[in-house]
């Protein structure tokens, strides 16, 4: 192992950081291509935001003062709330997952709920009962709502998502038992 390897891997985060920073080869903005530009600037306005709240938020003694976890012990919040928790104590807010895949998936999402409730408004002006086919694309919204949620890592709203797949599915079940031949929209 090399002394560098041994140096950086005794640092703490900070240091770390601050050695990447003063390591780093940064091109000029004035040399970055226009499209470039705008990404470069985003970046470094992004960490000065992050430093800022870093700095007011490390200096308050009593963090959890003026919320509603004021008497909460802090391993519990952790558990419970961990991104509040991460914000309160070092201003730190949780990254979002990229993907080139969220937009279109909650595209598609709002697009099958609108779709279902289309279906489910038609079959129960029809003849009152509930609709096959809206209850299949409400299964399959909830489901593609709760991947997407999943790789946020957004757990807690994942709950609903999981309850109305429950729902429709049992309601498909009960269009299944009771439909005599005629499923219908």
């Amino acid at each position: 192992m090399s002394l560098d390897r041994e140096h950086f891997l005794t640092l703490e985060p900070q240091q770390l950081v601050l050695d990447k920073l003063k390591n780093m080869r940064l091109r000029k903005t004035n040399e970055l291509a226009l499209v470039k530009r705008e990404g470069h600037t985003k970046f470094w306005t992004q960490i000065l935001n992050d430093l800022n709240r870093y700095e007011i938020q490390i200096e308050k003694e009593h963090p959890f003062d003026n919320t509603c976890y004021k008497k909460c012990h802090g391993i519990c919040l952790k558990r419970f709330d961990k991104s509040f928790w991460n914000y309160t104590l070092a201003g730190y807010r949780k990254h979002v997952v990229i993907t080139p895949y969220k937009y279109p998936g909650k595209v598609i999402v709002v697009s099958f709920v609108f779709i279902a409730g289309l279906f489910k408004m038609l079959r129960a002006n029809e003849d009152g009962k509930a609709s096959f086919y809206g209850n299949i694309i409400t299964i399959l919204a909830q489901l593609l709502g709760a991947f997407l949620l999943a790789k946020d890592a957004d757990y807690v709203m994942i709950l609903p998502k999981i309850a109305g797949f429950v729902v429709a599915s049992i309601i498909l079940i009960g269009i299944i038992r009771n439909a005599e031949g005629n499923v219908g929209l």
